[in-house]
């Protein structure tokens, strides 16, 4: 009953949000959320016009390979971020290519992925 009820709550708790960043890029703000659960990041832009603020939704995920066995995935670097742990934005002044960053950790899969924030 007790195992019974533990996984109830931990049913409960969503896709457990455990990572936030936000940055300025392409002329706007980005807020990144890293959800452990689901081993998501997802990316909100938010952008003033007029006095208005508008908020668009994306997200980012890479899942990696399923049909291979653990050490052939990692043999091949094809694990994926299986829960993104910890982010870091990096703004194009700072990057080593000019171009702005999201860093991410993944705990479960000990991936860090660097990504590349592409202005739309």
């Amino acid at each position: 009953m007790c195992l019974l009820r533990r996984c109830y709550f931990h049913s409960l708790q969503g896709p457990e949000c455990e990572s936030v960043t936000v940055g300025r890029a392409c002329g706007k703000t980005l807020i990144f959320l890293g959800c452990e659960r689901i081993s998501a990041v997802f990316t909100f832009s938010v952008k003033s016009k007029e006095g208005s603020l508008k908020v668009k939704f994306q997200s980012v995920s890479r899942p990696g390979g399923l049909l291979d066995t653990w050490q052939e995935l990692y043999d091949n670097r094809n694990i994926g971020d299986i829960d993104p742990e910890d982010m870091r934005f990096v703004s194009a002044e700072e990057s080593p290519n000019n171009d702005p960053l999201l860093m991410v950790s993944g705990a479960v899969s000990g991936t860090f992925s660097i990504y590349e924030v592409k202005c739309d």
